[in-house]
């Protein structure tokens, strides 16, 4: 779990018991909000990532240490959760929405040059976006609807909600998929 606020820090507790299993520290976990996400990677390891200002962090989900990193052009407050689709994560956030990422999972150290597939400066500043059918869709906090490739991070529309037409900051919740 992140504890940002309370604690600047990720903090691992076994599911039976409650117990903590161990705790990443770091001041930099002050302005991350989101909630870390897992991978499962094709060669069977499990990473566990979260966007910090100015970073995505690879934690390992058994120790907490580092595995690897990027850097990003996120600054402030990073709100929204990983977005994770197969090996793919996509970061949103930062204050006031400074972009969006695709990166690949895996690797070891700084991986911003070999696993970043795209950067956009379109991004939600809280909702964590959802993917469907390829595209990535969100509502930022201005009541504008946003649809993006996921593969690439280009834009398919960008148009105000009609029922949100009063501006400020009419939005913070993220959107869901229901499946009937």
């Amino acid at each position: 779990m992140n504890a940002s606020e309370e604690g600047r820090a990720v903090i691992a507790l076994d599911k039976q018991t409650g117990k903590e299993l161990w705790k990443a520290e770091a001041s930099t976990l002050e302005l991350c909000y989101g909630t870390p996400a897992i991978v499962k990677r094709d060669d069977g390891k499990i990473d566990l990532v979260l966007a910090v200002p100015g970073e995505v962090w690879c934690l390992n989900p058994e120790t907490g240490k580092l595995s690897w990193f990027v850097e990003t052009q996120l600054t402030g407050n990073v709100t929204p959760s990983p977005l994770v689709v197969d090996q793919s994560i996509y970061i949103f956030g930062g204050y006031r929405s400074s972009g969006s990422y695709r990166i690949r999972s895996g690797g070891k150290g700084d991986v911003t040059k070999s696993h970043v597939d795209w950067y956009s400066r379109n991004s939600s500043y809280v909702a964590t976006p959802v993917h469907h059918d390829g595209h990535l869709f969100w509502i930022d906090d201005q009541g504008i609807s946003w649809c993006e490739e996921a593969a690439t991070g280009k834009q398919v529309y960008r148009e105000r909600v009609p029922a949100l037409s009063a501006g400020g900051r009419p939005v913070y919740a993220s959107p869901i998929i229901s499946a009937s």
